[in-house]
């Protein structure tokens, strides 16, 4: 809604702490009335005070007093928004902070839009685009690595990224507009192999970010982990043992998981999304069918497959199944032997050399040996399901991590190879000229270089009040 109606007249004001009781909450209020406002709230000379300085003051609703606080006082430009700015510390107690903003909106601030304060910011070329939607991300950041890469974007190195593409890419693009205008002539002004060699760096750097959006995502939003595997093999002991919780039922009953269970997890600072899965297996009860059905679907989705085996039951046909089984084809794989707890160490070696014996490793199978109950293993599959992609993560200093980034680059990607092919093509001018602006316009798209209302309010509409 404010994306359409934005008035940088309006003053707006909004709780930004948690709802509920604590020790304190806080109060912002900003625009060109910030300072006049709180002068009325506090009877304080606001305006004479320097700005980032913190003050004691009571608040008043006319005559009565409401609360006794702090004021922060921030001059624009030099604030979040670019706006003047100020934030009120008051005791946490909900009824304080909803008198004292209702007082300040009777005295003329509007109440804020969600994600308006951020918005401003946006407007007033504090933050771009991208470092906005950082800010979302920081706030909803659920892991340390989650929050760490949030944290570079905010601070502007992805936005950096695309802004020396898109320069590299302008200089070019305004040397085939100049030839255009000296289409008679016939004369060229950006060399064409130096062109070529530009728009192959590009694609390099864009393709490796496009790359990275998958563990970026995953970072993001948790590690999809599929917990897989026969009936009994132990999956839910094992969704129980990570959790440290009774999180799923556990029976001798084979088929006792009809549904999928989904938990969050962290693990060395990383997000995982645990799936306990129904045991794969042939059967014609029909409620288990789907589970199975629902399994197999959570198995194709997945970015990690923990493969549960009974050590006790188990059969080298059912390894070699899983060697041929097409549906770790872009997952990793951990073959998990479970209850080694009740093998003898005779038993236990004679596993080890006949697994050993398969070669796993040559087909990026992973294998484990472990105890759910006695929880022995637990710790080496803890980081053995995080080696990778620590290292992935070490290996990439910007992670895409935003579904509009990944689009707006795959964008770019396609037009830049249209470039390339109307390059080694001799396509016309003016058709290269075209494929170049469209590259600049998604590129634009991700730093907010380019943008519309529509784009602006289905990005700000999901911030909380009072960010």
């Amino acid at each position: 809604m404010f994306a359409h109606q934005y008035n940088p007249e309006d003053t707006i004001v909004a709780i930004t702490t948690p709802a509920g009781k604590g020790a304190v909450g806080m109060i912002r209020i900003s625009g060109n009335k910030a300072f006049s406002l709180t002068e009325l709230l506090t009877k304080k000379e606001i305006h004479a005070w320097p700005s980032h300085t913190i003050h004691l003051s009571r608040f008043y609703e006319k005559e009565e007093i409401i609360d006794e606080g702090l004021v922060l006082k921030f001059n624009g430009p030099n604030s979040y928004t670019g706006e003047d700015t100020i934030e009120l510390n008051c005791h946490g107690s909900p009824l304080i902070l909803q008198k004292t903003l209702q007082t300040l909106i009777s005295l003329g601030a509007r109440i804020a839009a969600p994600g308006e304060f951020t918005f401003r910011a946006f407007i007033n070329g504090k933050l771009d685009l991208a470092q906005a939607e950082a800010v979302a991300d920081v706030i909803n950041a659920e892991s340390e690595k989650g929050l760490t890469n949030a944290l570079k974007h905010l601070k502007g190195g992805f936005s950096k990224s695309i802004q020396i593409l898109r320069t590299d890419l302008i200089k070019f693009a305004s040397l085939i507009e100049l030839e255009l205008d000296f289409g008679e002539e016939d004369v060229e002004f950006a060399e064409r192999n130096a062109l070529l060699n530009k728009i192959e760096e590009l694609r390099i750097e864009i393709t490796q970010l496009i790359e990275s959006f998958k563990v970026g995502n995953a970072i993001s939003k948790g590690i999809p982990t599929a917990i897989v595997g026969k009936p009994n093999a132990g999956k839910s002991s094992l969704l129980n043992t990570i959790l440290n919780d009774d999180r799923a039922i556990v029976s001798n009953i084979a088929g006792t998981t009809r549904d999928t269970i989904e938990e969050l997890f962290n693990i060395n600072g990383l997000l995982y999304r645990l799936i306990d899965t129904a045991g794969i297996r042939e059967t014609e009860d029909v409620i288990e069918k789907i589970g199975v059905k629902k399994a197999l679907e959570k198995i194709s989705e997945a970015d990690i497959v923990l493969y549960l085996i009974d050590a006790q039951t188990f059969n080298i046909s059912e390894l070699r199944d899983l060697v041929n089984a097409q549906y770790h084809q872009n997952s990793k794989l951990i073959a998990c032997f479970n209850k080694i707890d009740l093998l003898t160490e005779i038993e236990l070696l004679e596993l080890q050399t006949s697994i050993k014996n398969e070669k796993l490793q040559e087909h990026n199978i992973e294998t484990l040996f472990l105890s759910t109950t006695k929880k022995q293993g637990i710790a080496e599959l803890k980081e053995l399901m995080s080696k990778d992609i620590l290292n992935q993560l070490r290996a990439n200093e910007q992670l895409l991590t935003n579904n509009r980034h990944y689009e707006a680059l795959s964008k770019a990607n396609e037009q830049l190879l249209l470039c390339k092919y109307a390059i080694e093509q001799r396509i016309s001018n003016d058709l290269l000229a075209e494929d170049l602006k469209l590259a600049l316009y998604h590129l634009g798209e991700v730093s907010g270089t380019i943008s519309n209302d529509d784009l602006l309010e289905s990005i700000f509409r999901d911030f909380c009040i009072g960010k």
